[in-house]
């Protein structure tokens, strides 16, 4: 919980951070206009910034420490203009430190916890899905067909039905994986032992479970798959 007295150092500090370029609308509250920059949020130490897509996105920016051994005429801060000056002490660095960390496990958790379901109760049973129906193929092949000519004909699709196997097997193993070490972290007390463990245990996994879900992508068919592919969200309207 803020005390007073930090709220007062963050409005000193804040006050003292807006004059950064990048901070020019530090305070200010603007209603969005049509085809305009949305809404700004005031507050101590909110500046903004505008995404790609024209959103307005308030950010928190305040100085750690407004006192300075310089005296740049420019500069607000300089050693003799005479403003309220403060330092965010060693404790109230440390919470904002463990504010960080529980942020970055939050993150990495949602993303775990949001993975972990796309690759189960979707990407796995609509990769398997098309695999039933390679062998049913397979099948009515090898019934239609001379077991020489059928053999040849089958190659492709026993190939995509092995490797359509192996890289389900290895999402499923490397989930449970994920499922393991988030847990492990998630009873840790300390939150700054709990970020690395996430960093350190579960974020590694993503990529790997990400590219065999990649490779899917390009095996299954485009009428099963349940999420837009690459090509689509890049060429395709």
């Amino acid at each position: 919980m803020l005390t007073e007295k930090t709220m007062e150092k963050l409005r000193i500090l804040a006050e003292s951070a807006k004059y950064d370029v990048s901070c020019s609308s530090s305070g200010t509250v603007r209603k969005g206009k049509q085809g305009m920059v949305g809404n700004t949020v005031g507050g101590v130490g909110i500046c903004h910034s505008l995404a790609d897509d024209g959103r307005c996105i308030s950010l928190l920016k305040v100085m750690l420490t407004n006192y300075c051994m310089y005296d740049c005429a420019y500069c607000i801060n300089r050693r003799t203009n005479d403003i309220k000056r403060a330092t965010l002490s060693v404790s109230e660095l440390e919470a904002r430190n463990e504010v960080k960390w529980e942020t970055y496990t939050k993150k990495i958790q949602i993303e775990a916890r949001v993975l972990g379901d796309l690759s189960m109760n979707h990407i796995i049973p609509v990769a398997t899905s098309y695999q039933s129906a390679l062998l049913k193929n397979v099948e009515r092949m090898t019934a239609a067909f001379p077991a020489e000519k059928a053999a040849a004909l089958n190659a492709r699709n026993l190939k995509l039905i092995e490797e359509i196997g192996e890289r389900t097997a290895t999402i499923e193993a490397k989930v449970e994986v994920l499922v393991a070490a988030r847990r492990v972290a998630n009873k840790l007390e300390d939150e700054h032992q709990k970020a690395i463990a996430y960093h350190d245990t579960v974020a590694p996994m993503f990529d790997t479970i990400r590219r065999q879900i990649d490779k899917l992508e390009l095996i299954v068919d485009d009428s099963l798959w349940p999420l837009p592919k690459y090509r689509e969200l890049l060429f395709i309207r």
